[in-house]
């Protein structure tokens, strides 16, 4: 894997430089055994000096499919603080893991509903059942280090609230892929729930992730929940609060722009329920 992605050979320092923050009982080690020794060692001495320098993000960025979950790993065991860059790569990492699983189990699915003999119905099932199985595996993954690691060590409101969506997102996922099963749908409901809370809460109404709650929860509410009024309920609060202030918002330039990508997502999502509503009549 080391050889096919550039971008994690450098985010892992270099071989070259190792020894400057591993074990000393790991000198004698091949390169590949001493990375793998102290990924999987959380000793709070070996906190690699290169974590300080930008090589740790801005060498994923290209590159944002290559980082398997391990990535973050030191650093979340170290309790050191994400920052905003950072929560994003891990998401995208997972995201990138686990998308692919979800693409083929939907294709999967389409083919049971032109495929008539019980042979090929039977080498469908196994299929989507591998599938199903490895994104559940990426999926609790990351479930599990935001339950133990990153939702309850969050200092602060923006990250508590991403860290929230993030896991009704992939609650969401898993949903998608196990459809006679209640516990994801319920357990991605009552973080979304939670994630919308403190947003509206503490964070401006054209904070982007605030509108990334809003847009995220109405696309579970339209596509898992079937409820296109739930959905435009959401989208249309979201849109209508951010718009009242945003010209008048005091951030960022990149801020800005952020929050009006996602602005213009809410407006196509409105766009299309308000027209489905206006159908229906």
């Amino acid at each position: 894997m080391l050889n096919n992605c550039p971008s994690l050979r450098l985010v892992m320092f270099h071989f070259d430089i190792l020894p400057e923050f591993l074990p000393d009982d790991s000198a004698n080690a091949s390169d590949g055994q001493a990375v793998a020794k102290w990924l999987f060692s959380p000793h709070p001495d070996n906190l690699p000096k290169a974590y300080e320098t930008d090589s740790l993000s801005s060498a994923v960025t290209f590159r944002p499919a290559c980082v398997p979950w391990f990535f973050m790993r030191p650093i979340i065991f170290y309790d050191v603080q994400l920052t905003e860059e950072e929560r994003t790569l891990l998401f995208v990492a997972y995201r990138s893991a686990i998308n692919p699983r979800r693409s083929a189990w939907r294709v999967i699915e389409g083919f049971f509903k032109t495929t008539t003999t019980l042979e090929e119905k039977k080498d469908l099932s196994d299929m989507q059942k591998t599938v199903q199985k490895e994104a559940e595996e990426k999926g609790h993954e990351i479930l599990t280090l935001l339950d133990n690691q990153l939702i309850p060590k969050s200092a602060d409101p923006e990250a508590k609230v991403f860290y929230m969506r993030m896991k009704g997102d992939f609650h969401r996922y898993l949903a998608e892929i196990k459809p006679t099963e209640a516990d994801d749908l319920r357990n991605a409901l009552k973080a979304y729930q939670q994630a919308y809370s403190i947003a509206r809460e503490k964070l401006r109404p054209s904070h982007p992730i605030r509108l990334g709650v809003a847009l995220n929860f109405s696309v579970f509410y339209e596509e898992l929940m079937k409820s296109t009024e739930g959905a435009r309920r959401i989208a249309q609060k979201a849109y209508d609060d951010a718009k009242a202030v945003i010209l008048t918002d005091a951030s960022n330039d990149k801020t800005r722009m952020e929050a009006h990508a996602i602005l213009k997502k809410l407006k196509v999502n409105l766009a299309e329920w308000n027209q489905r509503k206006s159908g229906a009549k």
